[in-house]
Parts: C-alpha cells; sequence; structure tokens
C-alpha cells in the first residue's frame, strides 16, 4: 500500500539528511529504548518512507519500525497516537497507518482527483472583530468588493504557509488556516501553473518560513519581514512566474487577491473542486496533523542548521581575526561548512549568501 501523498514523496528526499541519520544506526532494542513518547515523535517515518525512497537505509529504518508497530498491542498504538494528539475516534486509523494495513484515510485521501496544488492561494476573512474592521477598510477605500481580511498559499498537499502577528511566518494545516473563517472563503489558483512553477513555489514558500509578521509598505520585496498578502506576492514574485498580474502597489492587501480573482481571466476559483478534499481534512485534522508533523519539522530542522552554520562561520572569521587560527585553518573549515550548505535542497531568508532564485 502506498500512502504518502504527491509533495512528500520528493520532499523527504532532501529532510532525510538530517532527520533520520541517528536512527538509522539504532537497533531495534534501541529503538525500544527510546519508549513510547520518543516513537511518538518519530511514527511518521514508518509510513512514508517506504514509498518515497527505495534506499537500503530508508527501507531498513521502515521495516524496523513496522515490525516494532506490528509487535505492539493496541492500547500500546493507541498511547501513542494520543500523546500525538490523534482524536479518539481516529486511532483506528492511526494504527492501521503504523502497521501499514489497508484503511480508510488512506484510501480515501488517494482517491481525490481534485486536490489542493502547490500556490493554491486561500482567501478568507476571520471572525474576529479586526478581521471585520479590515473587511470594512478595504471596501470603503480600495475595493467595494472586498470579501478577504487574510491570504494563505498552498506549500504541499494540506500544508499551507501564511504570515501572523506576532506568530510571524509558519505552516499551518488548512483545517487550521480555516478554523476561524467566516462563511465565503475562496481558493483561487493561477491557470499557467507548470509543474517546474510549483516546485518553485515550493521551496520559495519554505524560504521565507520564520520570518516575522511586520506591515512596511514597500514596492520592492521585505528582505527580513512578511504580512499575508505580502507573503504571497514575494513567492509568485520570486519563483518568476509571469502573468500573474498580483498588485504591484506599495501596500498589497487581500483584496488585491478578491479583485484579481473577479476580474482576471489568468486566475481560477477551484474552490468547489477542491471543497470535498478540504471538507475530509478538517474532518480529519488528528490524522493530517499527526502525518504533517515530520514534514514541518523536518523543515524547521534545516532551518535551525542553517542557522547554525552561518553562526560557525562568523565565528570562525571572528577567530581568524583575533590570530586564533590561520589563513589556511579558516579556509578548510570554512569550505566543509559551504561545501554542506550548497548541498542542501532548501535555503533560507537568514541565509545571505545563498538564493537559489537570484
Amino acid at each position: 500500500m502506498e500512502f504518502a501523498p504527491k509533495y512528500f514523496k520528493e520532499e523527504f528526499k532532501s529532510l532525510r539528511e538530517n532527520l533520520i541519520n541517528d536512527l538509522i544506526n539504532m537497533s531495534e532494542g534501541e529503538m525500544i529504548k527510546l519508549g513510547m513518547r520518543g516513537i511518538a515523535k518519530k511514527s511518521a517515518l514508518s509510513h512514508l518512507f517506504q514509498s518515497i525512497s527505495t534506499e537500503g537505509k530508508a527501507t531498513d529504518l521502515y521495516e524496523k519500525l513496522k515490525l516494532i508497530y506490528k509487535c505492539m498491542t493496541d492500547k500500546e498504538l493507541d498511547c501513542i497516537g494520543r500523546l500525538s494528539g490523534v482524536a479518539d475516534k481516529h486511532l483506528c486509523i492511526h494504527r492501521a497507518i503504523l502497521r501499514n494495513e489497508d484503511n480508510d484515510f488512506t484510501n480515501t485521501i488517494n482517491s481525490f482527483q481534485d486536490t489542493l496544488q502547490e500556490g493554491d492561494i486561500i482567501l478568507m476573512c476571520g471572525n474576529s472583530i479586526s478581521s471585520a474592521s479590515l473587511l470594512m477598510y478595504q471596501r470603503c477605500f480600495s475595493y467595494a468588493k472586498a470579501k478577504s481580511s487574510h491570504v494563505a498559499i498552498v506549500h504541499a498537499d494540506f500544508i499551507c504557509i501564511d504570515a501572523m502577528p506576532d506568530i510571524g511566518v509558519t505552516n499551518r494545516l488548512v483545517s487550521e488556516i480555516l478554523s476561524n473563517a467566516v462563511d465565503g472563503w475562496r481558493v483561487i489558483r493561477f491557470r499557467n501553473l507548470q509543474n517546474e512553477d510549483r516546485h518553485n513555489i515550493q521551496l520559495r514558500c519554505t524560504y521565507y518560513l520564520n520570518q516575522p509578521y511586520k506591515i512596511i509598505p514597500k514596492y520592492s520585496s521585505n528582505k527580513h519581514t512578511s504580512y499575508c498578502s505580502e507573503l504571497a506576492r514575494k513567492v509568485y514574485a520570486d519563483s518568476k512566474i509571469a502573468g500573474t498580474n498580483i498588485s504591484k502597489n506599495m501596500l498589497i492587501k487581500p483584496c488585491d487577491f478578491d479583485k484579481l480573482i473577479d476580474t482576471d481571466g489568468n486566475w481560477e476559483d477551484v474552490t468547489d473542486k477542491v471543497m470535498p478534499f478540504i471538507k475530509f481534512c478538517i474532518e480529519h485534522e488528528s490524522i493530517c496533523k499527526h502525518i504533517s508533523k515530520l514534514f514541518i519539522s523536518g523543515l524547521q530542522l534545516n532551518y535551525s542548521r542553517s542557522i547554525e552554520r552561518q553562526c560557525a562561520l562568523k565565528h570562525i572569521k571572528i577567530q581568524l581575526n583575533k590570530g586564533k587560527i590561520s589563513n589556511d585553518e579558516a579556509n578548510r573549515e570554512i569550505k566543509k561548512i559551504n561545501e554542506i550548505e550548497y548541498k542542501m535542497n532548501h535555503v533560507f531568508w537568514k541565509n545571505k549568501d545563498k538564493d537559489k532564485s537570484e
């Protein structure tokens, strides 16, 4: 049985180096010693890696985890599920996924013909007073038919990315994005996206992770901060996708995307098409959240290690300036770090020396 949604298959190849080196070298006994909580943190590996790679190490890891899960009782697997946040009504699905058994969730999610696609933009209005106030302001001063106070982008399958006050740019499930949305939200799609465009969008979504939230009106992209509608514009602009006609105003607003879908034939409203898929993801939120943990945590780990490498480079230069290491020693260490950096699939906004979009 194959489970992993399409993006996971491709994406986890690049995450594998950072996520499972330690696990690969563990014996079954050592893995058991991790305890229930430790195994729970890594439970998504068992049903993903069989379909994303045929390399020996990933296969060995999959077989180890599958053996462990098959030897566990329902009660033990339910404990893992609860620790991972799986709802009680979905524990039976969780057990089946871990044991690689046929189940309704896997069969259904793989059967959808119309799903969210990378680069889809979700337009919504929240149910708070501030959201209603922003909507009213936009209707009075920008676009009379405005419907949205917030914008999010689909990063991969049911995982989105958006910029929120106090939180910044993070990954959230579509169910979380829409949890406080009033009726009338929409999903819009640029008609002319090619596979290469979607791949570039995925990379640029990752690039902006963990940026602080701040609204700074500016014609050019803010390099160190983002707000929701600006984030969507930056991702599309960086991906060099022509003909989107996304607003180039100093301050881009959610209603600019409302106007885009209302007036520009290059964009399509796919809300009705993807509604069954989204409703399924909302109904099975705890399972989707459990499955997405490896993806989201993996990107965060990639980000953290990228920052660590930048700090290491700064430290080497400081040591060199203080005369504590020679030029040759500094060059060797810098070369090692740069070789690691350029092998990585992901680039982040805090990395000043490398940006694959340029």
